[in-house]
């Protein structure tokens, strides 16, 4: 054939208004402006790839123009292809992403099923004493990278409260028991892998919370369960209504401060700048939210997910809040800032892929 089929082309262009124009692939400007098919290696994933998330993303970032009904792309070498194609492999297309059976019809705090929000990981410190504790929460957002506040991770902050930044625990639903089971329904053993490296954003500020977002590096890959799934990223370009109902779960303290044993969720909505009862200025990068039933996210939800419902084909969730800081536990409140994740995409993705 002398040229792409057509349809090829136009599920490549559905998949451009769909996708993000990630900047983790660099095309250098010297790279020739060619057909497709005088790209060979570019072929290849047209015809092999062209459905996965990668594959999709390369795809978008090297097209330069579409003349006569043929495409044209930037042609690289194999090298830097197949460097992003084994790494943008880490990120996990729609189809497996964002799913769990949590139903939308909770109140304030209730707890969830056993197989709820498979995404959520449980931060592990050690005291100067020599005593593991659960801290920040955190999102699985590919097999080894998870998605948590920078100040959860942050050494300054970490060495002031004594603590050292241990492994993240996935798969948890009752930290108390060593097997989890609702009935029946028993959930797998936990995974509890140890934390090789974590990045800040760099923009990051302590005193301000601001960019207070940051990704974790396990030591390893964990293996997908019914328990442990990852959770969808948001486009760039997402825009959370005012009325939309969000969700947020996890093992955060109570009203009395007390760590919630169990796995709980609670509905969300996002507040205007102007009814948000906290006493700093927020940027454009944060959210402000807070709960339709009296539930109060409080410092032991630190880096846990904002998620919510994309009615793309499942409703799958995405995750598109990170929780920064709140006001405590009163009901009377009850609100919460979270870094916004749509802005960060760009950031996260590059990071991976370094």
């Amino acid at each position: 054939m002398c040229c792409v089929n057509k349809t090829v082309f136009f599920l490549y262009f559905l998949s451009f208004l769909q996708i993000w124009s990630h900047t983790a692939f660099i095309v250098d400007k010297k790279d020739e402006c060619v057909q497709v098919q005088n790209c060979p290696h570019v072929n290849e994933i047209i015809k092999t790839k062209k459905d996965t998330f990668a594959g999709t993303t390369l795809l978008t970032l090297l097209h330069c123009k579409f003349e006569n009904s043929r495409i044209y792309v930037n042609c690289p070498n194999l090298q830097e292809v197949t460097k992003f194609m084994d790494s943008g492999q880490l990120i996990p297309n729609y189809d497996s992403c964002g799913v769990d059976a949590s139903e939308e019809k909770i109140s304030g705090g209730e707890k969830t099923d056993i197989d709820d929000y498979p995404w959520i990981g449980l931060i592990k410190y050690r005291t100067k004493k020599g005593n593991m504790l659960h801290g920040c929460h955190s999102s699985l957002i590919t097999k080894r990278y998870l998605l948590t506040a920078a100040h959860c991770v942050d050494p300054n902050r970490l060495n002031l409260d004594g603590l050292n930044l241990i492994s993240v625990v996935l798969g948890e639903y009752d930290v108390r028991s060593e097997t989890d089971c609702i009935g029946d329904d028993c959930a797998d053993k936990i995974q509890e892998v140890p934390v090789q490296s974590y990045h800040m954003h760099p923009d990051y500020k302590l005193s301000t919370f601001t960019d207070d977002i940051a990704l974790i590096r396990m030591s390893r890959e964990v293996e997908y369960t019914d328990f442990i799934k990852p959770i969808c990223l948001p486009p760039t370009n997402l825009i959370a209504p005012f009325n939309q109902t969000l969700l947020i779960a996890g093992w955060g303290n109570t009203e009395k401060g007390v760590m919630n044993p169990v796995k709980v969720h609670a509905r969300f909505m996002l507040r205007r700048k102007e009814t948000c009862r906290v006493n700093r200025v927020l940027t454009s990068k944060q959210f402000c939210a807070g709960s339709t039933h009296n539930a109060q996210t409080c410092p032991g939800d630190s880096g846990g997910p904002l998620m919510m419902r994309k009615k793309l084909d499942t409703g799958r969730l995405f995750l598109i809040g990170v929780y920064s800081l709140g006001v405590g536990c009163q009901f009377s409140t009850n609100t919460s800032i979270y870094t916004k994740v749509s802005p960060y995409v760009d950031w996260v993705i590059t990071t991976i892929h370094k």
